[in-house]
């Protein structure tokens, strides 16, 4: 961990615990969104991550904001801190301008589901299941337009919003838009291969928000096993509840090195293989995690007023989130057939550790996160 990040962190940390109780989670979730974490978070200058300080950000680089948005998911922050900062990164690579204004985009594997569509000077139709549709400035989407890619910035004013949330009661909203003069709007054109980027740091996002309610959940039921007894000892000294408790360890153990390495091959160009081996990852392992602690936890855990479940069912919600295992496993089959077809005997083995990757099979690096 960089002096910076360690600084971002720190100071990122200590907002979440003034704003983060159980009582505001519950209230986002009951239709108050936070509005002084947002505050707080905008004048710390969290939101512009990431981006360099001539482009009009506050310095560091990707990894700073993905370890942001895993303590995010620790806290079970109801708020677009992912999307905006997403949004940021992307708008800085396009040459659009960013601010700290909150953006959204969709939480889909294939943006290809935003049914907008351009006609006589027009966008008219919808974005489905935006996080926090009803409460952001801009809705971030994708127009084609013949052959063309184009990224559109829609001002969420001028949209008809159906309600919606996810298991874990965070607002995921249907934006319908109805003949919006594209001329009005910000746009610009954009190659196919940043949309495939957008869509794998929005998977990566959700990695690590994985990680971080994961680590929330250790750290609950670790507190539970050694406050509670039964039969005159400590449920931790329980050899059944130790089984338990090394399985989940194993698990976060697992969850960790697979966010770490996701992030790190933003540097080393396996963006795409890496991330699905790790989103695959985490998803089987939400399951298992989830299950297993509630199973420590006993009848207090499904309580309302216990916190457990605000981490447990983000854990699965964000499965379903930016493609689920099946998703990301074709992915994976696609890159070794295609080795296959190049007549490479030695492909699985070479795919799993890296060795000799195929020109076109890295990704190329975004200019704004060296």
């Amino acid at each position: 961990m960089s002096d910076m990040q360690a600084i971002i962190l720190q100071s990122a940390n200590k907002i979440f615990l003034k704003h983060m109780t159980k009582d505001a989670v519950d209230q986002a979730e009951n239709g108050h969104f936070p509005t002084d974490l947002w505050m707080d978070l905008q004048e710390a200058g969290l939101l512009l991550i990431g981006i360099e300080e001539e482009d009009g950000g506050n310095g560091g680089d990707l990894a700073d904001g993905l370890k942001l948005m895993q303590l995010a998911g620790k806290f079970s922050a109801p708020i677009p801190l992912a999307e905006t900062l997403i949004g940021n990164w992307l708008l800085a690579e396009t040459g659009l301008g960013i601010s700290t204004e909150m953006k959204s985009h969709p939480s889909l594997y294939s943006l290809n589901e935003n049914h907008i569509s351009f006609e006589s000077g027009c966008i008219s139709g919808m974005v489905p299941y935006v996080p926090y549709g009803r409460e952001a400035n801009h809705v971030m989407a994708f127009l084609e337009r013949g052959q063309e890619l184009e990224l559109v910035l829609l001002p969420v004013q001028a949209a008809k919003i159906k309600t919606g949330k996810n298991l874990a009661g965070e607002v995921r909203d249907t934006l319908v838009f109805g003949k919006v003069p594209l001329k009005e709007l910000e746009h610009c054109p954009i190659a196919p291969e940043l949309r495939e980027r957008m869509i794998c740091l929005g998977a990566l996002a959700r990695i690590g928000m994985m990680t971080g309610a994961m680590e929330r959940i250790m750290e609950l039921t670790l507190e539970h096993v050694q406050t509670r007894h039964q039969f005159g000892k400590p449920l931790s000294r329980q050899q059944a509840i130790q089984q338990h408790i090394a399985l989940l360890a194993g698990e976060l153990a697992a969850a960790k090195a697979a966010f770490n390495n996701a992030v790190a091959s933003i540097e080393s160009g396996y963006l795409t293989r890496d991330i699905a081996l790790a989103k695959i990852r985490l998803n089987e392992g939400a399951g298992k995690f989830a299950k297993t602690a509630h199973q420590i936890m006993a009848a207090i855990g499904f309580t309302h007023e216990h916190s457990l479940h605000h981490s447990t069912r983000r854990l699965w919600s964000y499965r379903d989130e930016f493609g689920s295992e099946a998703d990301w496993s074709k992915v994976i089959a696609n890159q070794l057939r295609q080795r296959n077809q190049n007549g490479n005997q030695n492909g699985l083995w070479e795919y799993i550790t890296g060795q000799h990757t195929p020109k076109g099979e890295r990704n190329e690096r975004l200019t704004i996160y060296r």
